[in-house]
């Protein structure tokens, strides 16, 4: 039996389309397991300015079942922070997890525009591309071609299903605290966008590397092209993650495990570019300990520049908020929630 929830999401999440394409100012809001973000931004002459950021833990040890399960603590939390950060719209830009969507690039025949619609409009397109576990309207589907080549008759397609139902979860929780939802990004491309702070425009091909608990995954940008490789990390490497125990023999495991397959992407990306193409590596992390990680990153990852990525580097930031950003051991946290706000 069809379920009758789901031409209703449909037509929201097609309206959060529509409505962020008029560029409406919007706060930032990134739900993550073990804490809330906030933030609100504004463009000015000189760049991006930090208008409004808050915080409220969660818990020490949450996991993203506890989104779904515990949707009441959630608001709550959110809640108290709407409070507390004084925000000034309700327009909300939410993220849901990499682990709650399908991120492919997918390399396919040539194609014009046209040609991309009308075989989406006749359902042979995704289902040539990969296999579902649901049926294709249960996803939020994404595209966009990011790369053509004309000469070997191929194309780059970034291809992202959402799951509506996690999609849901997300938005309930802004609703039920108050907020209008109006943009959904996938939490990687949430990350993207915070490079869009810098002022200085960098055009080299970047390497973002989130690394945690709950979300790992490897993105590739180039000309502001996305390409996206997991990373699997096992149930005991996340919970030895989740609970800092990463030191001595442990910890180097971990860590020569998780950039084993980084390394991987970077070839994968090399073979598929030309040789030597990465001219930097961000990490973005709740790693409390930054200097012992970015250590074992540069070790794990020698010959590349990796570096923290630090989302306030070219904001313009109040006096007045100094002293939340620098209660956070690891600012790199603060990235998905900036991210949001460029939005």
């Amino acid at each position: 039996m069809k379920n009758p929830f789901q031409p209703l999401l449909k037509a929201f999440i097609d309206a959060l389309s529509k409505y962020s394409i008029k560029q409406e100012d919007v706060v930032g809001v990134d739900i993550t397991p073990n804490f809330i973000r906030v933030a609100q931004l504004s463009e000015n002459s000189d760049g991006w300015l930090l208008e409004k950021m808050g915080y409220k833990q969660i818990s020490d040890s949450a996991s993203l079942e506890d989104i779904r399960d515990s949707q009441d603590d959630y608001v709550q939390k959110l809640r108290e922070l709407i409070l507390s950060a004084n925000l000034e719209t309700a327009n909300a830009a939410i993220s849901i997890p990499i682990t709650s969507a399908i991120v492919r690039t997918v390399t396919m025949p040539l194609m014009s525009e046209e040609e991309i619609e009308s075989a989406i409009q006749y359902d042979s397109l995704w289902s040539n591309i990969l296999q579902l576990e649901e049926k294709l309207e249960e996803y939020s589907i994404f595209w966009q071609v990011i790369r053509r080549n004309t000469a070997e008759n191929t194309m780059e397609l970034l291809f992202v299903a959402s799951k509506l139902s996690e999609i849901n979860h997300y938005v309930q929780i802004a609703e039920r605290a108050g907020l209008n939802p109006v943009v959904v990004d996938v939490r990687c491309f949430a990350i993207r966008n915070a490079l869009k702070t810098q002022k200085h425009i960098f055009n080299g091909t970047t390497a973002i590397i989130e690394f945690g608990p709950n979300e790992n995954y490897v993105l590739i940008v180039t000309n502001d092209s996305p390409f996206i490789y997991d990373v699997y990390v096992s149930d005991n490497d996340r919970a030895l993650i989740q609970t800092g125990e990463l030191s001595g023999e442990q910890g180097d495991r971990v860590y020569d495990r998780f950039a084993g397959q980084v390394l991987q992407a970077f070839r994968a990306y090399d073979a598929k570019f030309g040789k030597n193409m990465i001219d930097r590596v961000l990490v973005v992390s709740p790693i409390e300990d930054k200097n012992e990680m970015m250590h074992q990153m540069r070790k794990c990852l020698d010959g590349y520049g990796v570096e923290l990525f630090d989302p306030f580097a070219e904001l313009q930031v109040p006096m007045n908020l100094d002293e939340i950003i620098s209660s956070e051991p690891n600012t790199s946290v603060f990235t998905s929630v900036l991210g949001l706000a460029v939005r």
